[in-house]
């Protein structure tokens, strides 16, 4: 919980090989929380995030992440943040448990993944991961 917060909170800064690292540290709590048998996504969420300040995460990772995909950075650190979208969305095998996608819904990510698409040199190398 606090972690998740902490790591959030710091993709703020403009340090690209720190936010790679939280990108890294994001995927894997996701991955192991869901791997426990919580029963259901609203306890992996809890167990996450925590429900108080699940939509204010949620959104300020979301746009960091939008900020990332459609600014300048490096393109190890966009790969990095499709693959946890990635995560995110495919961590359930039943999407109607996966409650992290139901906040993933709440803000669009479509300008940020067209902007990957349409640009040449990051649709050869990230459009497979964009669009998978």
């Amino acid at each position: 919980n606090t972690l998740f917060r902490k790591c959030v909170e710091s993709l703020k800064e403009e340090h690209s090989i720190k936010s790679l690292n939280i990108l890294m540290t994001l995927s894997c709590l996701v991955r192991c929380v869901w791997r426990r048998d919580l029963g259901d996504g609203f306890r992996a969420v809890d167990v996450l995030i925590g429900f108080d300040d699940a939509e204010h995460l949620m959104s300020t990772l979301i746009e960091h992440i939008h900020k990332i995909l459609v600014s300048g950075h490096l393109q190890e650190l966009k790969y990095y943040a499709l693959l946890f979208l990635k995560i995110v969305t495919s961590v359930s095998d039943n999407i109607s448990q996966n409650t992290m996608v139901e906040y993933l819904m709440l803000h669009s990510l479509w300008y940020s993944l067209s902007k990957v698409i349409v640009t040449p040199h990051l649709r050869a190398s990230l459009g497979s991961h964009s669009l998978s």
